[in-house]
């Protein structure tokens, strides 16, 4: 495993360490990941094992860290952006988060879709596309947000239901 890379374990115990208070009523995080069926009990089983179990709220959009920042050309669509801030704006407000965790995740539909990506990218591709977004959705929650944390990973999906599910870090 390459010393960016965290397993779904790594990624609890990084959750357990950032210093969240897991006594009080507010959430602490807002989760961002993909419309992807294929992660959610996966991510939220980690969620539960790093003790954010109930403590965090989810947004869900296409293509997780894309879907926030988009640009739709040429015909205009809804305004994802503008529902992302808002519900960070709304979570920060009612639950006091304190940091952003984005998980994006490799063979993306939505990078595709977009023409972010071609139909078989290398993983270098991949990630170099992956990580732009994760950036640019960085650089939009800090000028509305600058006191929040974001953190931000790319998930791998192995072959088989068995294998393993591996994080990758996008700083």
């Amino acid at each position: 495993m390459a010393k960016d890379e965290l397993s779904l374990e790594d990624f609890s115990d990084y959750l357990k360490a950032c210093d969240l208070d897991m006594s009080s009523h507010d959430a602490e995080v807002l989760l961002l990941t993909c419309i992807d069926f294929r992660f959610f009990s996966k991510i939220a089983q980690h969620m539960d094992a790093s003790g954010l179990g109930g403590k965090y709220d989810q947004v869900i959009l296409a293509g997780a860290e894309l879907g926030a920042v988009v640009d739709f050309p040429p015909d205009p669509r809804l305004h994802w952006q503008q529902f992302f801030l808002e519900h960070l704006g709304l979570a920060k407000e009612l639950h006091r988060i304190k940091r952003v965790v984005v998980i994006g995740h490799r063979d993306c539909g939505a990078y595709k879709k977009f023409g972010l990506l071609p139909e078989r990218p290398t993983p270098e591709e991949e990630r170099a596309a992956h990580k732009l977004q994760a950036d640019k959705l960085e650089v939009l929650v800090h000028r509305f947000h600058r006191d929040l944390k974001v953190d931000k990973f790319l998930l791998s999906l192995g072959p088989g239901p068995a294998d393993p599910l591996i994080l990758q870090r996008m700083d």
